[in-house]
């Protein structure tokens, strides 16, 4: 079975989840919604 690592856990959900090579990410968004989605994955992924 594949190991499952959790980021910043709460008592209902973590921010990040990595599983089987998977990363799932909840709730991270860009500051600048003005930006097109090449514009905002920098921002989001670097914070």
């Amino acid at each position: 079975m594949s190991e499952i690592t959790r980021i910043e856990p709460s008592e209902r959900m973590s921010r990040v989840v990595i599983h089987n090579g998977i990363v799932l990410i909840c709730g991270l968004t860009a500051g600048d919604a003005s930006q097109d989605i090449k514009g905002r994955c920098p921002c989001t992924c670097n914070g």
